[in-house]
């Protein structure tokens, strides 16, 4: 879809440099024996316009619904992929751009290690940083709690081991 919206950048801009340079559309078109007002044909690049636009944004959207993350005790759901904290070497967010600070969006990023994938990224996430850090809290209490079962078990087998 970004390149889709990128083409049709260049093409708006093609287009104004050709106006600014006297490159006229119309006259073009009278060359090759077609005869088309230019209103007709500034109106019929707009309507083309409008349709990619609501095509990017309908993708947009429906890439926007369908992503989602449920955090349990042990794991994280990432497009419905269960990840393991065990999994998570680590993970960022990222809210660069003006649309991303303006509507309070950014990317969760997880770095994963001991899976197929070497990353997954969330686009679109409400609030990243708060989702970031309720996500860095609970992998803190899921380590500290398989630390404090590890010490538990070295000392139970240190106390077994002397009988």
């Amino acid at each position: 879809m970004r390149t889709i919206a990128g083409a049709m950048l260049i093409f708006l801009m093609s287009i104004l440099f050709g106006y600014i340079s006297g490159f006229s559309v119309s006259k073009m078109l009278e060359d090759l024996g077609m005869k088309i007002s230019t209103g007709l044909l500034a109106l019929s690049f707009a309507f083309a316009t409008f349709v990619a636009v609501v095509i990017v944004a309908g993708f947009s959207f429906l890439g926007l619904a369908s992503k989602k993350i449920t955090v349990t005790e042990t794991t994280v759901r990432i497009n419905r992929r269960d990840v393991v904290f065990d999994n998570i070497a680590r993970f960022y967010y990222k809210d660069n751009g003006i649309s991303d600070a303006l509507l309070k969006k950014g990317q969760v990023i997880f770095e994963l290690t001991g899976t197929g994938e070497q990353q997954m990224e969330m686009d679109f996430v409400d609030n990243p940083q708060s989702v970031a850090d309720k996500i860095q809290s609970l992998l803190n209490n899921y380590r500290m709690r398989k630390l404090n079962q590890f010490s538990d078990l070295q000392r139970i087998s240190r106390i077994t081991a002397d009988f």
